[in-house]
């Protein structure tokens, strides 16, 4: 398949079009296309393009030449046209327009070759147009830097993507090469036969454009004015902290703004004009100066920056300049290679390694001490790196103002939800209330916050885990136990997160969980120690589970046993029913490898386990993936008639069938986020109704729902109002009210963002109306009933799916489970309470065609006959193998001589699996 050819010149008659008015129809760039020509002179633009880019030396401006619309003349085209009206042959003329350098005269005598078929009369008037056209050409290539070009170079980039043009001059190809751009689509010229590219409008890049936004600093300056008003977060700074706000908010718009990026980035050390061009400020150097002379006067950075560790310095150079070091210092490359195709780190290793090996490089001067010189010089003199200080102050300032949003633990997510997301809060009172009774209380809190940050990140790292669990086991130990707490938070127990006792014993838990089979030793002494400083936790549950997996895995079964028995008997009112499933399965794995009194106490307090074949099932064959990664979800392959494949998920699949052969016309892969928007609409006032007399509830307006939400209180303090309206939903409303109530709460918060995305899965009234009617209120209300109770545990664990049929007026949640994929805890006690309450629910199971069959059947135990064990006799090397082939034949007689009896039990008595 050959190229497309190359489009020719671009027919004359184009009218001219002011470049402010391109600007204000920025949105048609897409649907419009343009032309863009060369004209005679140089570009003038305008001023107010030049104040909105800035300076045309530093930047790439969009459009810095005029655009052109199809209709009138163009004086290029038109000048173009008369030198094709000369005596020259088209096929000349064509050669002329589409060469990119000044034709030699060697050229010409091969083009004078090609062409001697012709006339002889006509090959001088060729050679004075190809020397015409060469001193034209010449004459073009020796004007300023400010032309626009007439061929596209090597390194020319698409004009209309507004990306940086790398030729020296700025000019505007002609005719369009092998690589260049389609001025009129947009797209690279292809093969016809190649779908084309979606094209791109020349204003839009994929990055927006940084630079001073007002919106940035009125977030800062936001969080400042919340602490510093608030009546009990104000005292909780200090007079430095007060020192440097006050500093830096009474200067010019431009230094808070490169103050706050300061902040907000790592601490390093930062040449300040690559910086302040880095965040986008459009400063001329004497103002970086002054910003500079500035910061330093100010006690907000550090500026000696020649002290700082070697290593740290050269990781903030870029590469060229390492290289330039290298190149002065005469440093081999780590390779054989060049010392551009080594890695950055590979030179830095490379210079470190030969300030070790060479002492003096010359009689005055140690290597280190010119590789500093060398980094002197590159970085210059106007370098900054933010204070310790300054950070920790609006550290504070951030932590006093977004504690109560654990989403908010990171600034830039901050940043992101409120500049980028446009989160919207819902409407409530902030109340003041002392969380920290001082600043010390404080101080405490945020260096355990910084500690349970640190821990997240270093997920996969035993050893560091190790030894933050030390750490954090050693502060928590010198926490002292004190009875005052259980007075204080006597009526607000939903603050007592926010110490750094909670944030400690969290932070212990979930190590001890994760380095349970590796540190089993130091594992097992924090999860005693939890256990017998907290007896009334809540988190209780989990830490006997946690222990008795690891007497369990130390082969000490009877602890491990008693362990059990200890926290049916006694903690039985503090566990949860997930605690107390996760128990029950572990002594259905337990029971026969402990002795015969602790296994028949067991007998008489376990509950009845939750099986898998206690739920309607379904199993469903599709083709699966092959190549799938090991740990993650299988994919599917469905072909259609006309053999095309499409590749879908498991829940996809189950989709499919119960929506085109099992009756139902639509369906959802929710996992149960539609009950959660739908309980969010009934029951939004009560949740943020402002006459709850519960006291720290609101205590800032970045927060998305009370802070006792998520805990057992919440129920409690609101029992009346909640019981109220679960009644209101069940009967004692009509239909019509249920329909009319929960519709105007869409209307009124369905786009406002709170514990649950509303709008993202309750897409219109339409929808929510169907929801209600299929599923009934009556179900409705006892799925409500159970969820407000403790949201936290039951908001996770819905079914996979929920299908429908509007017509019918019926649905069916459904849980999806592929290969080798069991229920979870969560989803079991969720499939087990729907059924309870009348719901119609099943578990689908999908089959790799092609594998082994996994379903829930009746199981069979084998009852065989013992084999008698016989002293062997030994027997010479040369009979060894007719005495085998005798032994042989005597199993095998015995094996049909003995019938097999089997045992069938019954759906009921069926044995379970290992958990």
């Amino acid at each position: 398949m050959g190229r497309r050819k190359p489009s020719s010149i671009p027919e004359p008659g184009l009218k001219q079009v002011n470049i402010e008015t391109c600007l204000a129809n920025l949105g048609k760039a897409k649907s419009e296309q343009v032309q863009i020509k060369k004209s005679e002179s140089p570009v003038k633009m305008s001023e107010n393009v030049m104040n909105l880019y800035g300076k045309y030396e530093k930047r790439v401006l969009p459009f810095p030449f005029p655009v052109y619309e199809k209709e009138n003349k163009n004086k290029c085209n038109a000048t173009k046209s008369k030198e094709n009206n000369t005596n020259t042959p088209p096929t000349q003329s064509k050669v002329t327009i589409l060469s990119n350098k000044v034709i030699s005269p060697a050229k010409e005598r091969e083009i004078n070759k090609k062409n001697s078929d012709s006339s002889t009369a006509d090959q001088p008037a060729e050679a004075a147009n190809l020397s015409a056209s060469r001193d034209v050409e010449t004459s073009d290539k020796n004007e300023a830097n400010n032309k626009i070009p007439t061929t596209p170079t090597k390194n020319s980039t698409n004009i209309l993507s507004g990306s940086p043009n790398k030729s020296p001059n700025n000019k505007i190809p002609t005719t369009p090469t092998k690589n260049s751009t389609n001025i009129l689509s947009g797209s690279p010229n292809k093969s016809p036969n190649k779908s084309p590219k979606k094209p791109m409008s020349p204003f839009t890049d994929k990055k927006k454009k940084k630079g001073f936004n007002p919106k940035f600093l009125d977030l800062n300056n936001e969080l400042i004015v919340h602490v510093c008003q608030s009546k009990y977060l104000s005292t909780l700074l200090d007079k430095e902290d007060y020192r440097i706000l006050k500093h830096v908010r009474n200067v010019d718009a431009n230094y808070q703004f490169v103050c706050f990026k300061l902040y907000k980035y790592k601490p390093n050390w930062y040449k300040l004009s690559d910086f302040v061009e880095k965040i986008g400020l459009d400063l001329v150097d004497r103002d970086i100066v002054s910003l500079y002379e500035f910061l330093k006067n100010s006690d907000i950075v550090d500026t000696d920056y020649k002290k700082e560790n070697l290593k740290v310095l050269l990781e903030h150079l870029s590469k060229p300049d390492i290289i330039k070091i290298c190149i002065a210092l005469r440093i081999r490359s780590p390779t054989k290679s060049t010392r551009a195709a080594n890695k950055k780190e590979d030179l830095i290793e490379q210079i470190l390694k030969a300030c070790r090996t060479r002492t003096l490089l010359t009689i005055t001067s140690s290597t280190e001490d010119l590789v500093r010189l060398e980094i002197i010089k590159n970085l210059g003199k106007h370098v900054v790196k933010i204070k310790d200080d300054f950070k920790n102050s609006f550290n504070r300032v951030y932590i006093l103002a977004t504690f109560t949003n654990p989403h908010m633990d990171d600034i830039d997510q901050f940043f992101k939800q409120m500049m980028h997301d446009n989160i919207l809060f819902p409407e409530y009172d902030v109340t003041e209330y002392p969380v920290f009774y001082s600043q010390s209380e404080f101080n405490s809190y945020m260096e355990a916050r910084a500690l349970r940050l640190e821990m997240d990140e270093c997920t996969n790292k035993k050893i560091s885990l190790k030894a933050m669990g030390m750490k954090i086991f050693d502060k928590l130990k010198a926490i002292p136990q004190d009875n005052e707490d259980i007075e204080r938070y006597k009526d607000t127990p939903h603050l007592k997160r926010f110490t750094a006792e909670r944030v400690y014993v969290k932070c212990l838990t979930d190590i001890s969980e994760k380095l349970l089979t590796v540190y089993t030793k130091d594992a097992k002494e924090w999860l005693e120690y939890l256990l017998g400083r907290y007896p009334n936790s809540r988190r209780l549950g989990s830490w006997y589970i946690l222990l008795i997996r690891i007497h369990n895995n130390l082969k000490n079964r009877e602890h491990a046993g008693n362990l059990l028995l200890a926290a049916f008997r006694d903690e039985r009112e503090l566990l949860s029913d997930i605690d107390v499933q996760s128990l029950v399965e572990r002594a259905e794995f337990m029971k026969n490898r402990i002795n015969q009194l602790q296994h028949d106490n067991l007998i008489e307090i376990l509950p009845i386990p939750i099986k898998e074949n206690d739920f309607p099932s379904n199993m469903i064959d599709a083709q699966a993936m092959r190549g799938n990664v090991s740990g993650r979800k299988r994919d599917y392959v469905i072909t259609d008639s006309e053999g095309n494949k499409t590749y879908q998920s498991v829940e996809d699949i189950a989709l499919d069938h119960y929506c085109n052969e099992a009756g139902y016309t639509s369906g959802v892969h929710c996992e149960g986020a539609i009950i959660n928007a739908v309980f969010a609409l009934f029951f939004w006032d009560i949740v943020y109704e402002s006459e709850t007399v519960v006291p720290g509830i609101f205590l800032s307006k970045y927060q998305l729902c009370p802070l006792d939400f998520f805990t057992p209180y919440f129920y409690e303090h609101r029992k009346e109002s909640i019981d109220q309206r679960l009644k209101d939903i069940g009967g004692n409303w009509s239909d019509e009210a249920v329909l009319r109530f929960v519709k105007q709460h869409w209307r009124l918060y369905g786009h406002v963002n709170s514990f649950c995305q509303i709008n993202k899965s309750i897409v219109d009234l339409e929808f929510l109306e169907t929801v209600v009617r299929c599923i009934g209120r009556k179900v409705l209300a006892m799925i409500f009933e159970r969820l407000v109770k403790d949201v936290r545990q039951y908001r996770s664990g819905l079914p996979d799916l929920f299908v429908w049929n509007e017509k019918e007026h019926k649905c069916k949640f459904i849980e999806v489970k592929g290969e080798n994929d069991r229920l979870s805890i969560k989803q079991k006690l969720w499939l087990k309470y729907l059924g309870s309450i009348g719901a119609d629910v099943e578990v689908c199971f999908v089959h790799s065609i092609g594998s082994k069959k996994k379903v829930p059947k009746k199981e069979t135990l084998k009852k065989e006959t013992p084999k008698k064990k016989t002293p062997r006799k030994k027997t010479p090397k040369g009979k060894v193998a007719n005495q085998e082939a005798v032994e042989k034949t005597d199993d095998s007689s015995s094996t049909t001589n003995s019938p097999k009896k089997s045992i069938t039990l019954n759906k009921a008595d069926s044995i379970s699996s290992t958990p």
